[in-house]
């Protein structure tokens, strides 16, 4: 489907999200201690060069926009999302394989 201009790269970060929480919860499932902690690195740059400027993006612009149109319910579960993954990154929160597939879970 064609986006409109301003949605192309919000939409494109959704795909690449998509991507990414299939290959979280794959090293989430593997059981190898080597390959969920170098995962868990990769999910923590992401969280703070990508998704933090996502969800501000979401929260910002998009959120209103759906609440125009009626769509509270979306933005209420847009924002249960954001906080259960911001959860997630809170200081003392877990790095265990569950751990890093609620994460993935979660961004799908």
């Amino acid at each position: 489907m064609k986006r409109v201009s301003e949605l192309q790269r919000i939409s494109m970060e959704h795909h690449q999200g998509l991507v990414f929480a299939r290959k979280v919860k794959r090293a989430a499932a593997s059981g190898d201690e080597d390959r969920i902690a170098d995962m868990w690195l990769k999910v923590e740059t992401s969280y703070e060069t990508e998704l933090k400027a996502h969800f501000q993006i979401e929260e910002q612009f998009i959120a209103s926009v759906l609440e125009k149109h009626g769509e509270e319910a979306l933005v209420e579960q847009l924002n249960a999302e954001h906080a259960a993954i911001r959860q997630i990154f809170a200081p003392g929160s877990g790095r265990a394989a569950a751990d890093l597939n609620n994460f993935g879970m979660l961004l799908e």
